[in-house]
């Protein structure tokens, strides 16, 4: 099997996905399932007498031993209902959950047992801490464009002497961290206790619904505005920088990811970081929040159509024009979406021809524009 396919993951309930895709079973192991080929009547335009198609249990791989028919689960899915449409076959998976184990033991984000040995480290606060705050008054809310829901969703508090919110920050588990206090009316922070290592969470992830797609951002209560527009998909990482730890947490809660970090310098920065891990873009499908329409910094200060546009027309992070210095940067693709120009015309508009050191690649010309080889 090629070993650069994307999203090698078979859904949870794979027995029953098969079903619902009208596939023929003939029989089940541990490791795999065993059936008749469904690409087989349009291959070879009949159906297949012997079943010799088998899908991996783990990495939903599949392959037939008579026609050559192969590819991962989630192109299965596609070829069976949703041809040329990857977003919607996603969605489809999802439904039946995803086996997600494979994709948490990547070596490059480390082990959760090294995760489990940072939190147990950690003095855990008890939940009382928190009850000394108030609840965030309607004008806060007013003023953040926030529903009353999407705070207590998160147990965001109130701090009424400073007028400044009080987030609480959970380790991965559900468990008191400390809080963030930011003041509404000045920019302040302040972290409680001061050594909170917020790097080994993800604000959000104690309720994040496994399996959804997440959306990455950088503040809390910008989570807490994608909540009130209507996705409980936010998770954030409360500073522009994405640590190994957070990124081991994405891969353990979702299969597909919109990165919406702050549509500024440091965030694009990070955001570059972030893609340039080849595992991680590997394991996940990711996409980049579309800032387009908007020159807002964040989706904090954007009204519910701008952000329902930017995840809607969410990018592919090359057409985003966000690469990491290892990949090429000169791909057609990338040109076109940052409006570079082409390879060199000449005056008529006829393509300039290659130079001559460099016609003869792989047996072509390629100033041969009818693709065939040359002579001799």
């Amino acid at each position: 099997m090629p070993s650069r396919r994307k999203y090698h993951r078979a859904p949870a309930d794979i027995e029953e996905a098969l079903t619902d895709l009208e596939v023929r079973v003939w029989r089940t192991s541990d490791d795999e399932i065993v059936g008749w080929c469904p690409g087989h009547p349009e291959r070879l335009g009949r159906e297949q007498n012997r079943p010799k198609w088998s899908v991996n249990r783990d990495t939903g791989l599949h392959n037939c031993w008579s026609c050559g028919f192969q590819g991962t689960f989630l192109e299965l899915v596609m070829y069976l209902r949703f041809p040329n449409d990857v977003f919607r076959a996603a969605r489809w998976l999802r439904e039946y959950g995803s086996n997600l184990a494979r994709a948490s033991e990547l070596p490059v984000f480390g082990t959760r047992e090294a995760l489990d040995a940072e939190i147990a480290k950690l003095e855990l606060l008890p939940e009382t801490e928190l009850a000394m705050y108030a609840d965030v008054p309607d004008w806060a809310l007013e003023a953040r464009m926030l529903s009353r829901e999407s705070v207590e969703h998160y147990g965001v508090r109130w701090n009424d002497k400073r007028e400044s919110w009080i987030i609480p920050i959970r380790a991965p588990s559900g468990d008191l961290m400390g809080w963030q206090e930011k003041w509404e009316k000045r920019r302040r922070f302040l972290n409680n206790p001061k050594e909170m290592e917020k790097s080994l969470t993800l604000f959000g992830y104690d309720v994040f619904p496994i399996g959804e797609p997440a959306i990455l951002l950088e503040s809390p209560l910008d989570v807490l505005r994608l909540y009130t527009v209507g996705y409980e998909g936010g998770l954030a990482t409360m500073g522009s920088s994405v640590s190994l730890i957070q990124r081991s947490l994405l891969l353990d809660c979702t299969d597909e990811l919109v990165e919406a970090l702050d549509n500024d310098d440091a965030g694009r920065k990070a955001a570059q970081e972030l893609l340039a891990m080849s595992s991680l873009r590997k394991a996940l499908h990711v996409r980049h929040f579309n800032y387009g329409r908007s020159d807002e910094k964040d989706i904090g200060s954007m009204d519910d159509a701008l952000v329902k546009y930017g995840l809607y027309e969410a990018q592919h992070y090359i057409a985003a024009g966000i690469r990491s210095d290892h990949q090429e940067k000169k791909s057609g693709l990338h040109r076109q979406a940052q409006g570079l120009p082409g390879r060199p015309r000449r005056a008529d508009g006829r393509q300039r021809s290659v130079p001559a050191d460099r016609r003869r690649r792989n047996g072509k010309d390629p100033n041969d524009h009818r693709g065939g080889r040359r002579a001799g």
